[in-house]
């Protein structure tokens, strides 16, 4: 494959330096060198030009980890290289040139990519910040100003994204600002959330009900006054996973009505006190989980409680809901039972399983929807102990009464 190569690419030289006036006037009519002082992010876009190779010449996404996956050298790691030295890297016989006789890589960065954090709270542009995967807090806080109500001996960073455990960060970013300490501008993480809070504000209760990443006991939580619905969630450790985001309601002191609240539409629109209002001292708000609707299962069939039973934990096994619904009844044909449930895609599915041994009942899940039949008769009928037993018994009185004949 190398030889096949080589006469073509002496031939063709002068269209590989017309290709990298090309690729300088993608870039906006600069030189390809200017370019090379830009490191490449996580999460960035690049193109990877070879000379005379279609196969690896595409564009190609650097994953959280700073790698690009290429065809017949795998992962190769190009974070915090410029573009001129992820070329030379690519190029090496570590790399392309075990495969190609002296690659020729140029490298152009189409998206720069990097972390997103969100800053809400008491600063003039609460809203997602796109920034380099090394960025710290004075260069998110700068660019979303804080207002002069800010308290920014108190900047509160949640980290986590979604789906994973979240812990918060009190900073003094004061102390950076005014003493260069390093301790009050930490580097960001891809997901934080950055909340500024009001600098005096007397504190307001607000009640929290329902799905709630962090709930204090008794469910009472203070506020600065001036603080939205927005920005209360987010100090509560923003929506979890299982929260229905169209379920969050306000509801204001001695009054039963509960006004709804648009989480996706506060999240584009903060400063608008039409989506996002301002809560008030003795409000209550509440967020409820998706799977509040389908808490209950049913049961039926051969047991002797057959009913819809209600789910308080994820699941129930198929032996704790039999003995929950008072066991079964003879002539139960526990081989032939089924478990119909509606999957998240809104699909029906049906299985079917022999439960006659107690490790499948064990081992079986009932989760919130789920409908369990356990079929009654006699077709296929599977014997229990009782009706055994009852067998037994009238085989022994046959044989006692042709015994006395």
């Amino acid at each position: 494959m190398t030889c096949s190569h080589s006469a073509r690419r002496g031939a063709a030289a002068w269209l590989w330096a017309a290709l990298l006036l090309l690729v300088a006037l993608a870039a906006g009519g600069r030189p390809a060198c200017a370019q090379q002082s830009k490191t490449i992010d996580v999460n960035a876009k690049i193109h990877v030009t070879v000379a005379d190779e279609a196969d690896v010449t595409s564009d190609y996404t650097v994953d959280p980890d700073g790698n690009i996956s290429m065809l017949y050298v795998n992962q190769v790691h190009v974070a915090g290289l410029t573009t001129a030295q992820a070329a030379a890297k690519l190029a090496s016989k570590q790399y392309l040139g075990k495969f190609y006789r002296h690659p020729q890589v140029v490298v152009t960065i189409l998206n720069p990519g990097g972390i997103t954090v969100t800053v809400s709270g008491l600063v003039t542009t609460q809203r997602d910040f796109t920034v380099r995967s090394d960025a710290h807090l004075n260069e998110v806080i700068l660019a979303a100003d804080p207002t002069v109500d800010a308290n920014l001996g108190d900047v509160q960073i949640t980290h986590g994204i979604p789906g994973q455990p979240k812990t918060t960060d009190h900073i003094n970013f004061l102390t950076f600002r005014n003493d260069n300490k390093p301790e009050g501008n930490p580097q960001l993480h891809d997901g934080d959330v950055i909340y500024v809070p009001a600098k005096t504000a007397a504190p307001i209760e607000v009640t929290l009900r329902g799905d709630f990443a962090k709930i204090p006991t008794g469910g009472k939580q203070a506020f600065p006054a001036g603080t939205t619905v927005y920005d209360a969630i987010q100090q509560t450790g923003g929506p979890t996973p299982t929260v229905d985001l169209k379920s969050y309601a306000i509801q204001h002191a001695g009054d039963e009505t509960k006004l709804p609240f648009d989480y996706n539409a506060a999240r584009q629109r903060p400063n608008d006190t039409q989506v996002n209002p301002v809560l008030q001292d003795g409000d209550t708000l509440v967020a409820a989980s998706l799977s509040t609707t389908t808490n209950t299962y049913n049961l039926t069939g051969a047991v002797r409680n057959p009913q819809q039973f209600p789910l308080t934990t994820p699941y129930i096994t198929l032996s704790d809901a039999i003995a929950r619904a008072g066991g079964l009844v003879g002539g139960s044909r526990l081989n032939e039972t089924t478990i119909t449930r509606t999957g998240a895609d809104g699909k029906v599915q049906l299985t079917k399983l022999d439960a006659r041994d107690q490790s499948v009942q064990a081992s079986t899940k009932i989760y919130p929807g789920d409908s369990v039949n356990i079929p009654q008769g006699r077709p296929g009928f599977s014997p229990s102990p009782t009706d055994i037993i009852g067998a037994l018994g009238g085989i022994a009185s046959v044989f006692f009464i042709f015994g006395h004949h």
